[in-house]
C-alpha cells in the first residue's frame, strides 16, 4: 500500500511502487532488483518472482539519516482467497541510516510469497522490521537478502504472531571489512 503523491518522510528519500521506480529509474533499480536474492534461491522465491504483482522501491541517499521509520504494508483485498507477491528493493547510500517496517495484514485465506533485497553502501545501517499480523488461515513465505559494503550493517527483526504458516529466511553478503548482519 503506497498512497500516490504522499511525500516521503524526507524529501531526499525515494519511496515508490516498484513498477513506477522501474520506469523512472531503471538503472538504479536494476542494481538491486533480482541481484541479491536470485529467483533460483528456492521454489518460493521463484514463485514470488514469476508472479510478482506489487512491490516497493526505497532509496536513501548518502549521509541521510531518517528520523522516522518508513512503513510498507502488504495486504490482500478482503473477501475471497487471494495471493500477494511483493518484491521490495532497497538502496542505502554511504553513511545512510533507515528503519523500514514491513507489515502484513489481512483477513481470510491469503497466500503471500515475497522477496526483499537491500544494498547498503559503506557505513550504512538498515533495521528491517517485519510485523506479520495476518489471519490465522494465511500462509506467508518471504526471502530477505542484503549486500553490506565495508562498515555497513543490516538487522533483520521479525514478529510473526499470525498465520497458519509463516516462513522467513534472512541473510546477508558481507562485502567489506567491518560489515555486519544480525
Amino acid at each position: 500500500y503506497l498512497e500516490a503523491g504522499t511525500p516521503a518522510v524526507d524529501p531526499r528519500v525515494t519511496l515508490l511502487a516498484l513498477a513506477d521506480a522501474l520506469r523512472a529509474f531503471p538503472e538504479r533499480v536494476a542494481a538491486v532488483h533480482l541481484r541479491l536474492v536470485p529467483p533460483e534461491t528456492d521454489r518460493f522465491t521463484a514463485l514470488a518472482t514469476a508472479y510478482q504483482n506489487c512491490g516497493a522501491y526505497v532509496e536513501v541517499p548518502d549521509g541521510v539519516v531518517l528520523a522516522a521509520p518508513l512503513q510498507l504494508v502488504w495486504m490482500a483485498t478482503p473477501g475471497a482467497p487471494a495471493a500477494v507477491f511483493p518484491h521490495t528493493a532497497i538502496r542505502l547510500g554511504a553513511g545512510a541510516r533507515a528503519v523500514v517496517v514491513e507489515r502484513h495484514l489481512g483477513a481470510g485465506e491469503t497466500f503471500l510469497a515475497g522477496v526483499v533485497e537491500a544494498d547498503l553502501g559503506p557505513g550504512a545501517r538498515l533495521d528491517y522490521v517485519v510485523v506479520q499480523q495476518a489471519d490465522e488461515d494465511a500462509g506467508l513465505l518471504v526471502h530477505r537478502g542484503a549486500r553490506c559494503a565495508a562498515g555497513a550493517a543490516v538487522a533483520w527483526l521479525a514478529a510473526k504472531p499470525g498465520g497458519a504458516l509463516a516462513r522467513g529466511s534472512s541473510g546477508a553478503r558481507l562485502a567489506g571489512a567491518r560489515a555486519a548482519a544480525e
